[in-house]
């Protein structure tokens, strides 16, 4: 999100709610091959909340969780843009 804690948490949130409902009804459906990609917005979810807790650590004293948290961010970056595949958009 790049705005905000608030703003970070507030997408992670809404994320992991649409990630619940999508990996819901591709089980509930028996549609297996669609997990994958029904499970992306709770990896965006994942990436939010990590850019959250890097926004928190920027005034507080704590080096180490603000330097493992950004090794985390393009890891997770990582695995969202490979579950995307052709469709990145950058």
């Amino acid at each position: 999100m790049c705005f905000s804690a608030t703003a970070s948490f507030s997408a992670g949130a809404a994320l992991r709610g649409i990630g619940s409902s999508t990996l819901r009804s591709a089980m509930v459906a028996n549609r297996w091959r669609e997990l994958p990609f029904a499970a992306i917005p709770l990896l965006l979810a994942i990436q939010q909340l990590i850019e959250g807790v890097i926004w928190l650590t920027f005034g507080a004293d704590v080096p180490l969780l603000n330097s493992v948290m950004t090794l985390r961010t393009p890891f997770s970056r990582m695995c969202c843009g490979a579950s995307m595949g052709p469709w990145r958009l950058c």
